[in-house]
Protein backbone atom coordinates (compact mmCIF):
# COMPACT_ATOMS: atom_id res chain seq x y z
CA UNK A 1 0.00 0.00 0.00
CA UNK A 2 1.00 3.38 -1.09
CA UNK A 3 1.72 5.47 2.04
CA UNK A 4 0.18 9.43 2.16
CA UNK A 5 2.29 12.08 1.86
CA UNK A 6 2.64 14.20 4.82
CA UNK A 7 1.60 18.14 4.28
CA UNK A 8 5.29 18.84 4.04
CA UNK A 9 5.38 17.10 1.03
CA UNK A 10 2.34 17.37 -1.15
CA UNK A 11 3.66 20.13 -3.28
CA UNK A 12 6.56 18.22 -4.76
CA UNK A 13 4.43 15.01 -4.73
CA UNK A 14 1.33 16.91 -7.34
CA UNK A 15 4.60 17.95 -9.32
CA UNK A 16 6.06 14.52 -9.63
CA UNK A 17 2.35 13.42 -10.70
CA UNK A 18 2.10 16.13 -13.06
CA UNK A 19 5.47 15.40 -14.41
CA UNK A 20 4.26 13.68 -17.27
CA UNK A 21 2.07 16.19 -18.43
CA UNK A 22 4.44 18.74 -17.81
CA UNK A 23 6.95 17.44 -20.04
CA UNK A 24 4.18 16.55 -23.13
CA UNK A 25 2.57 20.06 -22.85
CA UNK A 26 6.46 21.60 -23.28
CA UNK A 27 6.67 19.16 -26.26
CA UNK A 28 3.44 20.17 -27.51
CA UNK A 29 4.35 23.93 -26.95
CA UNK A 30 7.43 23.50 -28.55
CA UNK A 31 6.36 21.69 -31.26
CA UNK A 32 3.81 24.03 -32.34
CA UNK A 33 5.94 27.21 -32.14
CA UNK A 34 8.18 25.25 -34.36
CA UNK A 35 5.64 24.60 -36.50
CA UNK A 36 6.04 20.56 -37.29
CA UNK A 37 2.57 19.86 -37.90
CA UNK A 38 2.63 16.10 -37.65
CA UNK A 39 4.34 16.29 -34.19
CA UNK A 40 1.92 18.92 -33.13
CA UNK A 41 -1.49 16.71 -33.91
CA UNK A 42 0.46 13.18 -31.96
CA UNK A 43 1.69 15.74 -29.01
CA UNK A 44 -1.68 17.14 -29.11
CA UNK A 45 -3.08 13.45 -28.96
CA UNK A 46 -0.71 12.90 -25.55
CA UNK A 47 -1.90 16.18 -23.49
CA UNK A 48 -5.06 14.28 -21.99
CA UNK A 49 -3.73 10.49 -21.60
CA UNK A 50 -0.65 12.09 -19.92
CA UNK A 51 -3.06 14.57 -18.06
CA UNK A 52 -5.60 11.19 -17.00
CA UNK A 53 -2.38 9.58 -15.91
CA UNK A 54 -1.53 12.55 -13.17
CA UNK A 55 -4.92 12.74 -12.03
CA UNK A 56 -5.25 8.50 -11.58
CA UNK A 57 -1.75 8.77 -9.30
CA UNK A 58 -3.13 11.51 -7.28
CA UNK A 59 -5.80 9.80 -6.71
CA UNK A 60 -3.81 6.27 -6.00
CA UNK A 61 -1.13 8.27 -3.95
CA UNK A 62 -4.31 9.77 -2.17
CA UNK A 63 -2.93 13.44 -2.28
CA UNK A 64 -6.94 14.24 -2.55
CA UNK A 65 -9.75 11.94 -1.57
CA UNK A 66 -12.95 13.43 -3.33
CA UNK A 67 -16.04 11.59 -3.81
CA UNK A 68 -16.28 8.69 -6.18
CA UNK A 69 -18.82 10.36 -8.34
CA UNK A 70 -16.33 13.78 -8.93
CA UNK A 71 -13.57 11.24 -9.24
CA UNK A 72 -15.61 9.54 -12.34
CA UNK A 73 -16.59 13.07 -13.51
CA UNK A 74 -13.38 14.20 -13.56
CA UNK A 75 -11.97 10.84 -15.33
CA UNK A 76 -15.11 11.12 -17.65
CA UNK A 77 -14.48 14.73 -18.42
CA UNK A 78 -10.92 14.21 -19.30
CA UNK A 79 -11.71 11.22 -21.48
CA UNK A 80 -14.52 12.94 -23.35
CA UNK A 81 -11.51 15.80 -24.04
CA UNK A 82 -9.71 13.32 -25.34
CA UNK A 83 -12.10 12.10 -28.02
CA UNK A 84 -12.79 15.39 -28.82
CA UNK A 85 -9.13 16.10 -29.66
CA UNK A 86 -9.08 13.05 -32.00
CA UNK A 87 -12.27 13.61 -33.56
CA UNK A 88 -12.27 17.36 -33.92
CA UNK A 89 -11.18 17.49 -37.38
CA UNK A 90 -15.17 16.91 -37.60
CA UNK A 91 -16.01 20.32 -36.09
CA UNK A 92 -19.42 19.18 -35.16
CA UNK A 93 -18.46 15.99 -33.43
CA UNK A 94 -15.39 17.16 -31.82
CA UNK A 95 -17.61 19.82 -30.68
CA UNK A 96 -20.11 17.60 -29.03
CA UNK A 97 -17.35 15.83 -27.64
CA UNK A 98 -15.67 18.66 -25.96
CA UNK A 99 -19.67 19.88 -24.93
CA UNK A 100 -19.81 16.56 -22.94
CA UNK A 101 -16.51 16.96 -21.44
CA UNK A 102 -17.66 20.77 -19.76
CA UNK A 103 -20.86 18.98 -18.99
CA UNK A 104 -19.00 16.36 -16.79
CA UNK A 105 -16.52 19.04 -15.27
CA UNK A 106 -19.43 21.39 -14.57
CA UNK A 107 -21.22 18.39 -12.86
CA UNK A 108 -17.90 17.52 -10.52
CA UNK A 109 -17.19 21.49 -10.04
CA UNK A 110 -20.78 21.30 -8.54
CA UNK A 111 -20.96 18.60 -6.32
CA UNK A 112 -17.29 19.65 -5.00
CA UNK A 113 -17.79 23.63 -4.30
CA UNK A 114 -19.21 24.77 -1.39
CA UNK A 115 -21.25 27.55 -2.41
CA UNK A 116 -23.11 28.88 -4.91
CA UNK A 117 -21.35 30.76 -7.62
CA UNK A 118 -21.31 34.42 -7.84
CA UNK A 119 -24.46 36.71 -9.39
CA UNK A 120 -21.13 38.27 -10.91
CA UNK A 121 -21.19 35.83 -13.36
CA UNK A 122 -24.22 37.30 -15.11
CA UNK A 123 -22.14 39.81 -16.42
CA UNK A 124 -20.39 37.36 -18.76
CA UNK A 125 -23.90 37.17 -20.34
CA UNK A 126 -23.68 40.56 -22.67
CA UNK A 127 -19.82 39.46 -23.50
CA UNK A 128 -20.77 35.82 -24.70
CA UNK A 129 -23.64 37.61 -26.85
CA UNK A 130 -21.63 40.36 -28.70
CA UNK A 131 -18.60 37.32 -28.97
CA UNK A 132 -21.33 35.40 -31.22
CA UNK A 133 -22.17 38.87 -33.10
CA UNK A 134 -18.59 39.66 -33.81
CA UNK A 135 -18.38 35.69 -34.91
CA UNK A 136 -21.31 35.14 -36.70
CA UNK A 137 -19.71 35.54 -40.42
CA UNK A 138 -16.80 33.69 -39.62
CA UNK A 139 -18.44 30.65 -38.33
CA UNK A 140 -21.95 30.90 -40.31
CA UNK A 141 -24.05 27.48 -40.01
CA UNK A 142 -21.81 26.35 -37.24
CA UNK A 143 -23.44 29.74 -34.67
CA UNK A 144 -25.93 26.93 -33.00
CA UNK A 145 -23.78 24.45 -32.21
CA UNK A 146 -21.11 27.30 -30.96
CA UNK A 147 -24.25 28.98 -28.91
CA UNK A 148 -24.87 25.64 -27.30
CA UNK A 149 -21.65 25.45 -26.52
CA UNK A 150 -20.71 28.69 -25.07
CA UNK A 151 -24.02 28.83 -23.13
CA UNK A 152 -23.27 25.35 -21.39
CA UNK A 153 -19.98 27.12 -20.43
Amino acid sequence: MVERPTRAHRPQSLVLCFALYGAVSALHLGVKLAGLIEIDTASKWALMPALLVGVALVLAVGLTRPPNDVATLLVAGITLSFIGDITVKNVVVGLGFFLAAHVCYIAAFQRSAARRPSPWGLLALPWFVALLAALWASIGALLPAVALYGIVL
